[in-house]
């Protein structure tokens, strides 16, 4: 007898982008995602410049937002801090948070700020993801104020601030409308089960008030999908050589030292 063996049906997943905070209704909806919708989640979507939406059949699984309300003692110019990414257990492993991740650097880099994001050093899957990714460099260590546990900055590689830090030349800025997604309506064939290993959940802690960027398009929806004629990719115009990394330590920093050099 022969045994046909299938390959997991994945679903298809639609993406939509949002240049507001989200309204009443779409935060009822997202706060059914986090993992802990407190007051300081809250704060974050009041200053949400940018966010990503990922959709199943119109439903919620995924969501990801650049913000301003930044609270980690970070000296970048011009922080905006990429957080609350969340996306649902049922739907992790599929190259969701990979595609959200970037659609968000991309906005950040566009808008002339200096991307950041804060990681909780208990955090393994974020620190994977990181930690290989290289448009991600560590800017330093501290205890976080929230939780009292040590929380790592990571830095984008590919921001002017940490350019000119390097004595690299600048980058050429692509507009905040070019941003890229997944081709709406298409698998995201990764070959993974969307039921495999789930990793833990980013943890949505903040990061130093930064003034605002410059103007962002017009407010669109965040419950429209959106077609883009192109993925996104780790290629593109802000491409950078992959920096070395360094491990975590096993310490804390204290809330009050000074601000470490930066160390990749």
């Amino acid at each position: 007898m022969t045994i046909k063996r299938t390959a997991p049906v994945l679903p298809i997943i639609d993406f939509a982008l949002s240049y507001a905070p989200p309204s009443p209704e779409e935060r009822a909806s997202l706060s059914l995602l986090s993992a802990c919708p407190d007051d300081r989640w809250h704060q974050k979507l009041d200053h949400t410049l940018f966010s990503v939406t990922a959709l199943h059949q119109g439903t919620r699984v995924g969501f990801g937002i650049v913000h301003t309300s930044v609270t980690a003692p970070t000296a970048v110019d011009r922080p905006l801090e990429l957080g609350a990414m969340f996306v649902h257990p049922a739907y992790r492993r599929l190259g969701i948070r990979e595609h959200i991740a970037e659609a968000r650097l991309t906005y950040a880099l566009s808008s002339g700020g200096t991307p950041i994001t804060v990681i909780d050093n208990r955090n393994d899957a974020s620190w994977r993801y990181y930690e290989r990714s290289p448009q991600w460099a560590v800017e330093r260590e501290y205890t976080g104020y929230f939780t009292g546990l040590p929380m790592t900055i990571w830095v984008s590689s590919e921001s002017a601030w940490f350019r000119d830090s390097r004595g690299l030349a600048g980058m050429a800025a692509a507009p905040a409308s070019g941003t890229l997604l997944p081709e709406a309506g298409l698998p995201l064939d990764t070959g993974l089960s969307p039921h495999g290993g789930i990793p833990l959940v980013e943890p949505a802690v903040g990061a130093t008030a930064g003034a605002p960027p410059a103007a962002a398009p017009a407010p669109s929806t965040s419950s429209a999908p959106l077609t883009s004629s192109a993925p996104s990719t780790s290629s593109g115009p802000f491409a950078a050589p992959a920096p070395s990394r360094r491990r975590r330590r096993a310490r804390p920093a204290g809330p009050d030292s000074p601000a470490a050099p930066l160390a990749v």
